[in-house]
């Protein structure tokens, strides 16, 4: 008997111009089952969010919340989605990031 499971990991890609920052963020479903999800991104002091396409966000303790728009993302799918915002300063990288509090993985 084949055992399903879910297993979802994150790769994330931030471009930086002229004070602004637009980060994307590709979550992957790697097994056999639905997955429901969740990416969980810190931004670092004096940084803003202002907009995200393709998920609904929240603002929890001091940590944006990412879920997906469209319910659990199947298996061997890819769900792609952006946040932008202000830089608060000339170096800008992400605070943290994960997805169902595994470490997101940096595109390279």
């Amino acid at each position: 008997m084949e055992t399903l499971v879910s297993q979802v990991s994150a790769v994330t890609w931030t471009r930086v111009d002229d004070g602004r920052y637009d980060t994307y963020v590709w979550v992957h479903n790697e097994g056999s089952v639905l997955a429901a999800w969740e990416v969980r991104v810190v931004l670092p002091q004096g940084a803003t969010l202002t907009g995200a396409t393709a998920v609904s966000r929240t603002f929890v303790d001091g940590t944006w919340v990412f879920k997906p728009s469209r319910g659990d993302l199947g298996a061997g799918l890819v769900y792609l989605f952006g946040f932008s915002g202000t830089t608060g300063s000339s170096r800008f990288s992400l605070g943290s990031c994960t997805v169902n509090g595994s470490p997101c993985d940096p595109f390279r």
